[in-house]
């Protein structure tokens, strides 16, 4: 059931083709949820394990999704340090897909992160780190920032690709149930 859910998430979730009518350059962008693709305690094949990594069959099945939509510029969320970036990349070029860029970002959030990887090189890279809401009447920071990228296009223009990680509905605050307030700011 893994296997099939992973491809539809990455279709589902964000398949986009941008075309500049002016120069009918197009570039091919997409965006995945990796699921927490880092060494944290989880259940596999119904075995509780501490600080275990992703399975290799759960990073198989991202690296398929991948390859059926073969984009040119990827943007990534839950992703851990910037090792396990290198290595879904150096398994991806493995594969025949190779970005010759990549960025990692790590926000408020010591352990989930953002990163792009991308076979156009970006012409400014801006990490937002110091994003801040008020919830709950305190000041919080967004917890994973937000990656912002620009791309030159061949007709002079530049096009920008903002990468964010919205917070996930899951909560203890009883006032915020399924953290609507949080996601909405």
């Amino acid at each position: 059931m893994y296997f099939s859910w992973q491809k539809l998430k990455v279709w589902c979730i964000a398949f986009l083709l941008c075309q500049s009518l002016v120069t009918g350059e197009s570039i091919r962008l997409a965006t995945y949820n990796l699921n927490n693709y880092l060494v944290m305690d989880r259940y596999v094949k119904g075995v509780w394990r501490k600080s275990y990594p992703k399975p290799e069959s759960e990073k198989t099945a991202i690296r398929e999704a991948i390859q059926q939509v073969m984009p040119d510029v990827l943007a990534l969320q839950e992703i851990g340090p910037h090792c396990f970036l290198k290595e879904l990349k150096a398994d991806l070029a493995q594969e025949g897909i190779v970005y010759s860029h990549s960025v990692h970002m790590q926000g408020d959030d010591p352990v989930r992160h953002l990163a792009v990887l991308s076979k156009i090189e970006p012409v400014e890279i801006v990490r937002h780190q110091d994003l801040e809401i008020n919830y709950q009447k305190k000041h919080e920071f967004v917890k994973r920032g937000m990656l912002e990228l620009s791309f030159a296009q061949s007709d002079g223009g530049v096009f920008k690709l903002f990468v964010v990680h919205l917070k996930s509905r899951w909560t203890n605050i009883i006032s915020d149930p399924k953290s609507l307030q949080r996601r909405t700011f």
